[in-house]
């Protein structure tokens, strides 16, 4: 288990769910985005890479990572739908950062089991990708 600690932010943007921006810094990732029902997603994780598990490079990661998932409907949203809710968000992915641009791409996927409004499960996935400052 590595706990890489870049030291450079990285910023862009993802598809899926949610589809929005991607940040990280020093293994801190934050997503923000929306969905096709009109919904706004946070995740707000902490990942770990364990890039030496798969082989000695470090451009190429595992990772996992634990975190919040909030999750929050739009006002249009009818009374018997829930109009927010709030959830442990686990990640799992793959990360290839491409020094010569500087570019790093990922997929992630993450099941999130919500915990207010009411106890349910759901799912996360993107692909994005993220400038290397």
């Amino acid at each position: 288990l590595t706990l890489p600690s870049y030291g450079t932010p990285e910023i862009g943007g993802m598809i899926g769910e949610p589809s929005g921006v991607s940040f990280e810094f020093q293994n801190f990732h934050l997503a923000a985005g929306w969905d096709i029902n009109r919904s706004v997603l946070i995740n707000f994780d902490y990942h770990f890479y364990h890039g030496k598990l798969l082989n000695r490079s470090e451009n190429f990661n595992f990772f996992s990572g634990i975190g919040a998932n909030v999750f929050l409907k739009s006002s249009k949203a009818t009374k018997e739908e829930e109009k927010q809710k709030i959830g442990l968000h686990i990640p799992f992915g793959l990360s290839l950062l491409i020094q010569k641009l500087p570019l790093k791409t990922f997929i992630e996927i993450g099941p999130i089991l919500y915990l207010i409004e009411k106890t349910e499960l759901d799912l996360s996935w993107g692909l994005g990708v993220r400038y290397v400052f």
